[in-house]
């Protein structure tokens, strides 16, 4: 009789479990509609098939950043695992000028450019060219943000050339002769302009000075403002660029410069790429490039490549989109994508669709690029959360002010896969009391 009772005890742990991780998130639900009366908590676990947790798996919400899987797995499907991006450099010996012209690359950098730069060293001369940046017609779709106070941090207009993620790291300091000094990397010449107004004190030790970049009409202007110690350290900042694809040129110009080519004036626009290609840049396959873009959930690349999908037009890179997620078994209402990031108005989707997609993605000749891309305990995104378990999970975050959702799979203790999707939608919610009931209510069915 024993061994019967033993059986049965670990038959009904499951139901117990999943019972007490819905408990915990129903009463999230109820607490948070307190607050506001449109709060939802949605959340689909499904095992074998068959679903061990549901809380409105059908209602549409908003996936913040989880909708980068959706631009993963589409981007995938449609371009392959070992689709690379190009950057192209093109010479017209006789009108004397170069041009450089972006594949989409999202994670082109500095160090590119320089390699770059060393590659025409060797093929066209010491100059002076004149530097064009090929910039081809794109239907865009109209920015439906900022909707949410992170947008404008870390949302970056999408271009086919783009530097270091449109991003400059920015540093104000030391004091030297009096005087302080503002340093930008990488260094893109006139494309900054510095307004700096920083009163140098003689006392204290920590600097307080508040830094803003501004829209000018063809370059970023840094203002600086405030008071720095003589004695401080530098402070660092990260800041966006205005225009990603002349804020890249100009860093290709005075990587051109650094190895000794001479370059006349500014560079400028062109439609299109005159001459030969002397020198090309190939990025590492898709499949390694999801990688950063999902682990630090870089909303600039992932919008670069849901672009890459179609690159003449983003209204049909978001239909392609929803047409690969079709493939799914996801239907037309259920969700809706408005870009490929999740920022600002990101689109909608239902956590039954997400799950569809995370389930329909294991049986792809890509599934172990994807899953692979996935953050996991200790990197990325999930550096800080469930270190202790369960096992083998894997899984994309997502955080806007009124969204905090969480996708992927893990196993369980008898290691079978489970699928999974909780998105929380609420105004003015308290974000760690609520990735600690997720964080719960996953970790309690892992065991």
């Amino acid at each position: 009789m024993r061994i019967p009772i033993l059986i049965l005890c670990v038959t009904l742990s499951w139901p117990v479990q999943a019972r007490n991780a819905q408990d915990m998130l129903r009463q999230l639900d109820k607490k948070l509609r307190v607050k506001d009366q449109n709060a939802v908590v949605s959340a689909l676990f499904i095992r074998d098939n068959r679903p061990i947790l549901s809380l409105n798996p059908d209602k549409a919400v908003k996936l913040a950043s989880v909708t980068k899987v959706l631009t993963a797995v589409s981007a995938l499907e449609h371009l392959g695992a070992n689709h690379r991006f190009h950057t192209k450099v093109f010479f017209s010996k006789k009108a004397r000028k170069i041009y450089i012209q972006g594949g989409w690359d999202p994670l082109l950098n500095d160090k590119d450019m320089s390699d770059l730069a060393d590659c025409v060293a060797k093929k066209a001369g010491k100059g002076p060219f004149r530097v064009f940046f090929v910039k081809k017609d794109q239907k865009r779709l109209p920015y439906c943000g900022p909707k949410d106070k992170n947008d404008h941090v870390y949302a970056a207009e999408p271009a086919s050339l783009m530097v270091n993620l449109s991003a400059v790291k920015l540093f104000v300091g030391p004091v030297r002769n009096k005087k302080m000094s503002v340093t930008i990397q990488p260094d893109a010449g006139d494309y900054f302009k510095i307004d700096s107004h920083v009163r140098v004190t003689r006392r204290g030790r920590h600097p307080a000075v508040a830094v803003k970049s501004i829209r000018g009409e063809k370059q970023t202007i840094i203002r600086v403002r405030g008071r720095f110690p003589i004695k401080a350290r530098a402070a660092g900042t990260l800041k966006r660029v205005f225009h990603p694809m002349l804020f890249a040129a100009w860093v290709f110009q005075r990587s051109l410069n650094a190895v000794g080519i001479k370059t006349a004036g500014k560079p400028v626009v062109s439609s299109r790429a005159k001459g030969r290609m002397i020198c090309e840049h190939r990025s590492g396959p898709l499949s390694e490039t999801l990688i950063p873009i999902l682990r630090k959930s870089l909303n600039p690349g992932a919008q670069a490549i849901a672009n890459a999908i179609f690159p003449a037009d983003q209204a049909q890179a978001l239909r392609i989109i929803e047409k690969t997620l079709k493939k799914a078994g996801v239907s037309g209402d259920d969700v809706r994508v408005n870009n490929g990031s999740g920022l600002g108005c990101g689109g909608i989707a239902t956590t039954r669709a997400v799950v569809k997609v995370l389930k329909w993605s294991v049986t792809r000749p890509w599934a172990d690029a994807f899953w692979h891309a996935l953050p996991r305990p200790g990197k990325g995104t999930l550096k800080h959360r469930f270190l202790g378990g369960p096992a083998k999970i894997m899984a994309k975050t997502g955080t806007l002010d009124d969204c905090t959702a969480l996708a992927g799979a893990f196993d369980d203790a008898n290691g079978r896969r489970v699928f999974f999707a909780v998105v929380v939608n609420a105004r003015g919610m308290n974000r760690p009391s609520v990735v600690h009931r997720i964080n719960k209510a996953v970790e309690a069915l892992g065991k």
